[in-house]
């Protein structure tokens, strides 16, 4: 089984695809005596900011039985790194196949930089080159996970390398989304599934990290569409693309009006904004348009930010988040906005994590990722 994941930064994306693969190698085990689990890293250890990446991600796979080769470029020459580290009995498999194995693949996004532009990649043959070598892979195991990131949210810089960067990995994306099995979108650690080869038909359905439901689909009609109590207590989660209807949205599902700092005379629903507010009021208030401009201010000002989620659940448990979704577009050139996004994606996958709902909202019209009434 082919499985591709995919997902803005600090999505969650890399936490639900090793809790995957690993489910999959204790399934296989259950059926083989010897499989192995294999981690192909293809991130280039360049300065400290990557190999702090490297190293996050090496603690999160840490005791969990992965045998890790890094891999640059030339996903299909890898055939001695297998034999390497494969075990005894299955080196000598006159198969040529590893079929009781599971592999995760962290990320093509990496992978096609690296073939692009490297001495050793494969330049203007990049996609011909990952296609084959992924077919390699699929050659070597039972199961195969394949992360990738979304970047093709905001306009292409104006730059040729940049442009053919995203024509490059988005025809890879498209290609690999044809070949797998399962496609999952991870938004703020919130998985959704947009195909699924063993089911009928594709099915767009959030899904937690064993596959199972997470939340239900409502989109949003004329017809009376029955959405989750607006009064059910715990955080509220709506997030989205720019200029969505978010705001709207919000408003309209949980209560208070105007835009902005803004009190309800009715109900007395008190709204922020993130972009102008002040730090300690969003323990106070109920609701915050912007919130990926608090952070952003907080971080800009030196802030620690690592337990700010759980903080809020503990004062203000009951609050409403607006957030715009960041993490999808290429990777900023500026440290500092490379910082804010992902620091931004895992405040809010944690925000995510403990809310007791989590819309997203695509023009204008919002999907429940958690909490449906259904549950």
């Amino acid at each position: 089984m082919f499985y591709l994941i995919t997902g803005g930064s600090g999505s969650g994306k890399s936490a639900f695809a090793e809790d995957m693969v690993c489910r999959l190698h204790r399934e296989e085990g259950r059926r083989q005596r010897k499989t192995s689990l294999l981690y192909i890293a293809t991130m280039i250890p360049y300065g400290d900011e990557t190999r702090q990446k490297i190293l996050r991600h090496q603690r999160m796979r840490a005791d969990k039985g992965f045998v890790t080769v890094e891999c640059y470029t030339g996903l299909k020459f890898l055939n001695g790194i297998f034999q390497k580290h494969m075990d005894d009995s299955l080196k000598h498999d006159r198969s040529d196949k590893f079929e009781g194995n599971s592999i995760l693949l962290e990320c093509m996004s990496n992978l096609v930089a690296n073939e692009l532009y490297e001495p050793a990649g494969a330049g203007e043959n990049t996609v011909k080159a990952v296609l084959e070598g992924v077919g390699f892979l699929l050659s070597k195991c039972s199961s195969l996970v394949i992360v990738t990131n979304d970047i093709f949210e905001e306009p292409a810089p104006d730059s040729v390398e940049m442009r053919r960067y995203r024509k490059t990995l988005g025809e890879i994306n498209l290609k690999l989304a044809q070949m797998a099995d399962v496609v999952t979108e991870v938004v703020y650690g919130v998985p959704m599934e947009y195909k699924n080869s063993r089911k009928r038909g594709p099915e767009k359905m959030p899904l937690d990290s064993r596959g199972r439901k997470a939340g239900i689909n409502h989109m949003e009609e004329e017809n009376n569409l029955k959405y989750p109590k607006k009064d059910v207590g715990g955080i509220k989660l709506v997030t989205g693309g720019a200029c969505q209807g978010k705001n709207l949205y919000a408003r309209r599902e949980f209560g208070g009006s105007g835009s902005g700092k803004s009190i309800d005379k009715k109900s007395g629903f008190i709204w922020i904004d993130g972009e102008t507010c002040g730090f300690e009021e969003i323990y106070t208030c109920n609701g915050i348009f912007h919130f990926e401009l608090l952070i952003r201010r907080m971080l800009k000002g030196g802030t620690e930010l690592s337990g700010f989620a759980r903080e809020i659940a503990r004062r203000n448990q009951d609050i409403v988040i607006v957030s715009s979704e960041i993490g999808c577009g290429l990777v900023p050139m500026g440290t500092f906005e490379r910082q804010y996004r992902e620091t931004a994606g895992r405040v809010l996958t944690e925000i995510a994590g403990l809310a007791c709902r989590v819309d997203r909202v695509v023009c204008g019209i919002g999907t429940v990722l958690k909490g449906g009434e259904e549950e």
